[in-house]
């Protein structure tokens, strides 16, 4: 569970699949963010919010999601993309890309 641009995210999972949601503080605007079905619905230990700029003056808000088999997700959520992107495998619980093409690395 996090709280980020002023959304709080969460996850759940089940034997399918996992899903991250989130809500604004003051109890409205829910939305399912994103479902994803991987490895028979891979438990999510680490949720962070993160900026990047691909471009010049282009900046994207994304998702990176940690399960627990070391994969690690992007997902990009302003502006909403639709393709869940593996950024890592065998990936630990301390590590998330400074940026999303590089392997230099944030911890949190």
């Amino acid at each position: 569970m996090m709280m980020w641009n002023g959304r709080l995210y969460w996850t759940d999972n089940n034997a399918n699949e996992f899903r991250v949601n989130s809500i604004s503080p003051d109890g409205t605007s829910a939305q399912n963010d994103l479902t994803a079905g991987y490895g028979g619905g891979n438990y999510v230990k680490k949720i962070v919010g993160f900026t990047y700029e691909p471009s010049v003056f282009t900046f994207v808000d994304g998702l990176f999601i940690l399960t627990d088999d070391g994969t690690l997700f992007r997902q990009d959520v302003s502006p909403r993309a639709f393709d869940l992107i593996t950024v890592d495998s065998g990936a630990s619980s301390g590590w998330v890309p400074a940026k999303p093409d590089t392997a230099a690395g944030i911890c949190f």
